[in-house]
């Protein structure tokens, strides 16, 4: 019993340790965001259920909410935190529209959670009703982050690109879901043990799409920009316009240049003339 209590608390601390670089690993993006002042390509919207999974799952491990769970709050609150940091610059660097979206989350999580945790504390009074009430949507939100990045997958597969899937956070994904599956079923908690089982299962598949679709290292910039180019018809004809237009500025400066050859080559000829 005390060696399984044991691996349980290993297994906790592993998944604090993943956990917490699932949130450290978007960093090259939101360092990419602020280097260009704009959120591009990247959406906000895994770190909207990111922060709303860290919230319920923080109430989930609330003392009087469930039992032997301080290692699952503390990381939850951690992330809470980095979450809402990664909002915030989302605010910044993003359009009008995006930002009264990403606002708009923001209140809704923290109304969310003060709900919960006021209906559960005063309402609820037998610890398995109360664990049912939270453990529920923190199960849905497990699944419903676990399943965002599948609008990055789909682009991933249009583009054949993974530029905007890093690889970091999607092996830290993995890695972590394992591990508080297994942490899942030693603590016979049904909750952690169906979500993170789906999102090893999700975790994977980014993987295998990573497997196919990474930068090749005897690819050259030629063969780059060829595929950018077949991906994107209205970009390769701006690019044809803009080399005919180089061509057309060429051909004039020749025949320029030309022309002036002619004439100097006349007023030699005069000067010719004149001295014989």
């Amino acid at each position: 019993m005390e060696l399984m209590a044991a691996f349980r608390l290993a297994l906790g601390i592993i998944g604090n340790i993943t956990e917490i670089s699932i949130c450290l690993a978007p960093m090259p993006t939101f360092w990419r965001i602020y280097k260009n002042k704009s959120v591009e390509k990247f959406s906000w919207l895994p770190y909207a259920t990111g922060l709303l999974y860290a919230a319920y799952w923080g109430c989930y491990a609330l003392p009087f909410i469930t039992e032997h769970n301080m290692l699952l709050f503390t990381v939850s609150v951690a992330q809470a935190v980095l979450e809402l940091i990664y909002l915030i610059i989302f605010l910044v660097y993003s359009s009008p529209k995006q930002r009264a979206s990403v606002a708009g989350t923001i209140f809704g999580v923290a109304a969310s959670v003060a709900a919960t945790i006021a209906v559960a504390k005063s309402a609820m009074h037998k610890r398995p009703e109360r664990c049912m009430f939270a453990g529920l949507p923190a199960a849905i939100v497990t699944v419903a982050m676990y399943a965002s990045p599948l609008t990055v997958m789909r682009l991933v597969i249009k583009t054949k690109s993974v530029e905007y899937m890093p690889f970091l956070l999607s092996f830290s994904i993995f890695v972590n879901s394992v591990a508080w599956t297994i942490y899942g079923v030693l603590q016979l908690d049904y909750f952690i043990l169906i979500s993170e089982g789906l999102g090893a299962i999700l975790g994977t598949s980014q993987l295998v799409l990573y497997a196919l679709y990474r930068p090749r290292k005897d690819t050259s910039k030629e063969e780059i920009k060829l595929r950018e180019l077949r991906d994107d018809p209205k970009k390769a004809a701006h690019i044809t316009f803009q080399e005919l237009q180089d061509d057309a500025k060429k051909v004039a400066h020749i025949t320029l240049d030309v022309d002036k050859l002619q004439g100097l080559n006349k007023n030699t000829e005069e000067v010719s003339q004149c001295k014989n």
